[in-house]
């Protein structure tokens, strides 16, 4: 009945789109729509989890706790790597060309990498604690609020690195149904918090142990992934054997790090911003939108996932005719959904934040109908980063990042100081 559902989702989508897809890109809307499956249960159960965690905390209470999330998703990202997009690149290259030993030398390398920064970033949010709390978050409890919360890196030690192998090897459903237990997990803990009134405590609890539950089953589906494809010995396999360039692999994982952080910076600097120059109840007005407009184009997410294996593929063949054939098919395929959605959840807005959070969330109406017109036509294009990665020009996305951060960080002191 799935495989159906999906099926006829593909032909509603080139019917709308007024063309014939390949092979190739029919396969990647078929691998994208298991992980669009659970991000549309996903968005049911973070609707709900939203909810239950806005109307516990009440307004105020939610800012500062999206304070504490953005600050320590800040300092985690600008001491990490992407290391999901080094995987996908490199393994899924050298698994192509059937080098099994290249392949498990870069998966030691990812894990050893990103374990190494994750544990550092831990470190660092310990110390400059205090610094947060008191420029962004002016809780009274706010250090140790960060410090509960850090523990959400280490038990996302070696995230990224699993889940790149699982894409790499095309294992999209088993990805989905794990990030959905997670999800699960993480609204059975809100609604016990609720339950209890435990508070913002409570909420970071809950969040780390879904965290723990989501991370260990992906690392042990990425090991048992490794060892079918790898061998039983490829953690055994000595790094100097292969001949990698590891100058090109740092280089890499540097620059996709710098425009991974800046695309970063320009998103959560947002709510860090409002933090430094207005009040956490405007924050959670902030917040509340944010994550409304997010759970909107959850749907899309998963095709911007599965777009960067495929164009690797392609880039690695030199089939250029592919490779646009990709881009343009997706953003037509995604224009089908954003745009009713756009407008539909633009003109209900008011309705939906009155049913489900209340009237005191209602000065979010404003903020959702823009971040829902600018994400929206991001999403159009959400294929931007992963072709220019795929054609080892991390570099150059890094230079429009730096560009776009300087607008994102210098507009809000002229802007929101005066209009919030």
């Amino acid at each position: 009945m799935l495989s159906n559902c999906r099926r006829q989702i593909i032909r509603f989508v080139e019917k709308r789109g007024g063309i014939q897809y390949t092979p190739r890109v029919r396969g990647l809307l078929v691998n994208s729509s298991w992980l669009a499956g659970a991000d549309g249960i996903g968005v049911l159960i973070g609707m709900v989890t939203s909810v239950v965690i806005a109307r516990t905390l009440g307004v105020e209470s939610f800012g500062i706790l999206s304070l504490i999330v953005s600050f320590t998703t800040m300092v985690n990202q600008l001491t990490s790597f992407k290391m999901q997009e080094y995987v996908v690149k490199h393994i899924g290259e050298a698994a192509g060309g059937g080098k099994k030993s290249e392949a498990a030398t870069a998966a030691k390398f990812a894990f050893l990498m990103e374990s190494g920064t994750s544990i550092s970033a831990f470190g660092l949010l310990f110390v400059i604690a205090p610094f947060g709390n008191d420029l962004f978050i002016h809780a009274s409890n706010g250090v140790e609020l960060i410090r509960l919360y850090a523990f959400v890196i280490l038990a996302n030690l070696i995230n990224e690195s699993s889940t790149g192998i699982l894409y790499v090897y095309h294992k999209f459903r088993k990805d989905s149904v794990i990030r959905t237990v997670g999800r699960i997990v993480n609204l059975i803990g809100v609604l016990l918090v609720m339950f209890y009134n435990l508070g913002i405590q409570g909420v970071l609890f809950s969040q780390l142990l879904s965290n723990l539950v989501t991370s260990g089953l992906l690392l042990s589906a990425a090991l048992m992934e490794l060892y079918r494809q790898l061998g039983d010995g490829w953690w055994r396999n000595k790094c100097s054997a292969t001949g990698r360039k590891w100058k090109n692999d740092l280089s890499f994982v540097f620059y996709t790090n710098i425009s991974a952080t800046i695309s970063l910076a320009t998103r959560q600097s947002n709510v860090l911003w409002l933090g430094l120059l207005r009040s956490p109840t405007e924050v959670g007005y902030y917040r509340l939108a944010a994550s409304l407009s997010s759970m909107v184009f959850l749907p899309i997410r998963p095709l911007g996932m599965t777009i960067f294996p495929e164009l690797t593929k392609e880039v690695a063949l030199c089939h250029w005719d592919r490779f646009v054939k990709i881009l343009r098919s997706s953003s037509l395929a995604i224009s089908v959904y954003v745009i009713p959605m756009v407008v539909i959840i633009s003109l209900i807005s008011s309705w939906i934040i009155r049913l489900l959070y209340g009237n005191d969330y209602l000065p979010a109406v404003s903020a959702l109908v823009i971040l829902l017109i600018g994400h929206g036509v991001a999403h159009i294009f959400i294929w931007n980063r992963s072709a220019m990665i795929s054609l080892d020009l991390a570099a150059y996305t890094t230079k429009i990042g730096i560009l776009t951060t300087l607008v994102t960080l210098v507009g809000p002191f002229f802007i929101v100081r005066e209009y919030g």
